[in-house]
């Protein structure tokens, strides 16, 4: 039997827009429903979730591709960045957000709809769910990526370019499905 769930988050991150770099506190609404019977994965599932939201997302600058060089700037200071491929409104915020959470948790938990405001945004809710159009983030890009990949902007110094780290492995941080077996087998 798959249940249905529902979860309220709340993470501080950054956007650049007009020029001008604004922090902003997003609420987000997210209904699940489970699609494993296997209440661990759902768990591992739910975790990579919450690292997405709190440990990449969080403090995050979200940056229109057409303001590279700019985000390229911000990289050097070690500010971390995502580049979005239109600028980073509410309404693609939450479309990215429906998009990679989905990715990650790999169809052991589906977001039916999600439900997202800023205070920038005056706490109006934007809503998707998968009946709707995705936008510029049905093309191919690190959204749709199931590791917790953000973006792999290249940054270059002088003659000197540095990678952004891909995504982490999601074992290496205890998140993988092979955690599973790892448990039940101790």
């Amino acid at each position: 039997m798959n249940v249905r769930l529902e979860k309220t988050f709340n993470f501080l991150a950054n956007v650049y827009l007009d020029n001008t770099v604004f922090s902003n506190k997003y609420m987000l609404q997210v209904e699940f429903m489970t699609n494993t019977y296997d209440h661990l994965e759902q768990n591992i599932a739910l975790d990579r979730l919450r690292h997405m939201l709190y440990n990449k997302f969080s403090n995050r600058l979200f940056i229109s591709k057409e303001n590279k060089n700019t985000a390229d700037q911000f990289e050097l200071l070690n500010f971390k960045t995502a580049l979005m491929p239109e600028a980073p409104v509410d309404q693609l915020v939450g479309i990215m957000l429906f998009v990679k959470l989905n990715a990650v948790m790999e169809g052991r938990l589906l977001i039916t709809e999600l439900k997202l405001a800023s205070e920038l945004g005056d706490e109006l809710f934007y809503l998707q769910d998968a009946e709707e159009d995705y936008g510029p983030f049905e093309e191919p890009g690190w959204w749709h990526d199931s590791t917790d990949t953000v973006h792999t902007q290249d940054v270059s110094t002088g003659n000197v370019v540095s990678f952004n780290k891909p995504g982490s492995n999601w074992d290496d941080i205890e998140l993988g499905w092979q955690q599973i077996s790892d448990f039940v087998s101790e």
